[in-house]
C-alpha cells in the first residue's frame, strides 16, 4: 500500500466507486456465508470474503479516535492484529491506524510502555501524528521515577506532531528541549502539569509553531509562557489570574473562540482599566468563576462587537455589581449576540429582563438560575406584541431552570402567541425544570392543555417540563414533547417515573 495514503483518505474517483459498489452489495449479506466442513454446512465468518480494502475500512472505522467520546476508541490495531495473520498484516499495512498516539502512563510500566511506544509510531510511516499523554490518578510517582524514556521517545518524533495533548511534568521539562524549532505541522496544543497545581517554569518549548492555532493551557503564569500568541484562533485556559486575561485579549489578535475557565483575582475589589480593551475577533466567549467581582472585572474591561455565543457561570452571589457591568458591556459591544448562556448570574428577574432587552438578535437563550423567581410577567413579554420594542422577536429555543410562578397554562399561552404573531419568531424548543419544591400548582395541567401542546409538537416544536409533583411523580413522552413531574431534588438526577395514561 501507498504509504501516503491509505483508503480512508484516498482521493481517486475510481477507488471511492468501486469501494461505494462494494459497500452497497455487501448490503445484501447475511453476517455468514455457509460452508461444507466435512459433509456438513456450517456458518463462516464473512469477513473472510471481504477485500482487505473493505476491511481496512472496517478497521479505520472500529479505530476512529475521538478524545471527547469515552472511551475514545472502540478498539486498538493491536487487539486486531492478534485475531490471526490475515488481520495483522491489514492493520500493519494501515498507517493512518498509527498515527493517534493515546497513553495512560503508568509509573510501574514505563519501561514496557517505551517499548511499545518505540513499535507503535514507525507504524505509522509518513502520516503526521496525534499525540495524547495523561496521567494516571492518584498522581503519584514522578519524583521518584520521571517518565523520561517516554518523553524522550515522543520528542524524537516532533516533526510529525499536529496534536499535542500532554501533561509535562517539571522533572521531564528538559526531554522535551529538542523539539524547541522542531514542530513545523502542530496546529493544536495542549499543555499542564501533573495534579494541575501550578508552577513557575520558563516554558519557550512552543515558541515557533508556525501553524499552531488551537491551545488548552491550565496553571501555568502566562509571564513564563512564551508562545506564538497572535496565531492562536482557539484559546481554553484554566486557573488565569485577572490580568493575565487582559495579556489574552491584547495579545490573540486572532482569537475567535475563547474559554477562560475557573478566572481568579489576587485583588478583592473589582479591577478598573483606563479604557477597555476591544477585541473585534472573538465570536464565542465563555467565563466562569467561582467570585462574582472577577467576572465583573472582565465584562467591565472588554469590548467584544464580534460575539455570537457567550456563557457566564459563576457560584457566588456575595455582590450584586455584574447585571449593571454586563449592561455596559453589551452597550459598548452592540454585538449581534445569537447564543446566550447565564448560569448562577442574575439574583432578580428584572435584573436579566433589563439585560436580554438590549439583545434583540438572541436566537437561542439557557437560563439556569436555581434560587431565582420568575413571573408570569416574564412569559408576557415574550409574547407581547403592542409596544414599541419587542422583547426576543427573533428567539427560537429557550431553556429556564429556576423557580416560577407561573404554570403550564401560562406557559401555552407565550408559544401559542408567539406562533400566531408575525411580528415575532415562533419557539422551536422550549424547557423547563422548576427547582422550586414548594410549588404545588407549577404541574397541574388538563388534558386540554396538554393536547394543545402536542399540537405544537406536531408542528415542530422541542417541548420539555420538569416540575415538582407534590409527592406523585409521573412523565408521558410523544415524540419530541416530553411532560415529567417528580419527587425531591432536580439535582438528584434519579426520578422515577410511569405514565401519564
Amino acid at each position: 500500500m501507498d504509504g501516503s495514503s491509505s483508503p480512508g483518505d484516498a482521493s481517486n474517483g475510481d477507488y471511492n466507486i468501486a469501494t461505494n459498489d462494494a459497500i452497497r452489495s455487501l448490503a445484501n449479506l447475511t453476517l455468514t456465508s455457509s460452508t461444507k466442513t466435512n459433509g456438513k454446512t456450517t456458518p463462516a465468518a464473512i469477513h473472510s470474503l471481504l477485500p482487505p480494502e473493505i476491511m481496512a475500512e472496517i478497521f479505520m472505522s472500529v479505530c476512529d479516535y475521538i478524545p471527547q467520546r469515552r472511551p475514545p476508541r472502540v478498539t486498538s490495531p493491536l487487539v486486531l492484529g492478534k485475531v490471526c495473520g490475515a488481520w495483522r498484516e491489514i492493520c500493519w499495512s494501515i498507517q493512518s491506524l498509527w498515527e493517534v498516539v493515546d497513553l495512560l502512563v503508568v509509573p510501574a510500566r514505563l519501561d514496557v510502555q517505551n517499548e511499545l511506544l518505540e513499535e507503535w509510531i514507525p507504524r505509522a510511516g509518513s502520516r503526521n501524528l496525534h499525540i495524547y499523554l495523561n496521567e494516571e490518578e492518584p498522581h503519584r510517582g514522578w519524583k521518584e521515577a520521571p517518565p523520561h524514556k517516554i518523553m524522550h521517545t515522543i520528542a524524537s518524533f516532533s516533526r510529525k506532531w499536529e496534536t499535542a495533548d500532554i501533561f509535562l511534568p517539571e522533572d521531564n521539562y528538559a526531554d522535551l528541549i529538542p523539539i524547541k524549532g522542531n514542530l513545523p505541522v502542530l496546529k493544536s496544543l495542549s499543555i499542564r502539569p501533573p495534579k494541575q497545581e501550578c508552577i513557575e517554569i520558563d516554558l519557550r518549548l512552543f515558541e515557533n509553531c508556525p501553524l499552531l492555532r488551537s491551545l488548552d493551557l491550565g496553571h501555568y503564569y502566562l509571564e513564563n509562557v512564551f508562545l506564538p500568541w497572535k496565531q492562536l484562533t482557539r484559546l481554553y485556559a484554566d486557573g488565569l489570574l485577572i490580568e493575565e486575561c487582559f495579556h489574552v485579549f491584547r495579545e490573540c489578535q486572532n482569537l475567535i473562540t475563547c474559554h477562560l475557565d475557573k478566572i481568579i483575582s489576587d485583588v478583592e475589589d473589582i479591577v478598573t482599566l483606563h479604557v477597555p480593551i476591544t477585541h473585534r475577533g472573538i465570536e464565542s466567549f465563555d467565563v466562569t468563576s467561582s467570585e462574582v467581582q472577577d467576572i465583573a472585572s472582565v465584562f467591565g474591561n472588554v469590548t467584544l462587537p464580534g460575539l455570537r455565543k457567550l456563557q457566564i457561570t459563576c457560584s457566588d452571589w456575595t455582590a450584586d455589581t455584574t447585571p449593571p457591568l454586563l449592561t455596559s458591556f453589551f452597550s459598548r459591544s452592540s454585538c449581534n449576540l445569537q447564543n446566550l448562556i447565564v448560569n448562577r448570574i442574575f439574583r432578580l428577574e428584572t435584573d436579566l429582563i433589563r439585560i436580554l432587552d438590549a439583545l434583540p438578535s438572541l436566537i437561542h437563550l439557557n437560563v439556569e438560575e436555581r434560587d431565582t423567581r420568575f413571573s408570569v410577567d416574564f412569559l408576557d413579554l415574550l409574547h407581547r406584541t403592542d409596544s414599541h420594542q419587542l422583547f426576543l422577536p427573533n428567539l427560537e429555543a429557550l431553556a429556564l431552570c429556576g423557580m416560577f410562578s407561573f404554570d403550564i397554562h401560562d406557559m401555552y399561552r407565550m408559544l401559542e402567541g408567539r406562533r400566531k404573531s408575525d411580528k415575532i419568531t415562533t419557539l422551536k424548543s422550549f424547557s423547563v425544570v422548576d427547582t422550586d419544591s414548594s410549588n404545588s400548582t407549577a404541574c397541574g395541567f388538563s388534558e386540554e392543555v396538554e393536547r394543545n401542546i402536542l399540537d405544537l409538537v406536531e408542528d415542530g416544536l422541542q417541548f420539555s417540563l420538569l416540575m415538582p409533583g407534590g409527592g406523585i411523580t409521573s412523565s408521558t413522552v410523544i415524540d419530541n414533547v416530553i411532560f415529567l413531574a417528580y419527587t425531591g431534588n432536580v439535582q438528584n438526577n434519579t426520578l422515577p417515573r410511569k405514565s401519564l395514561s
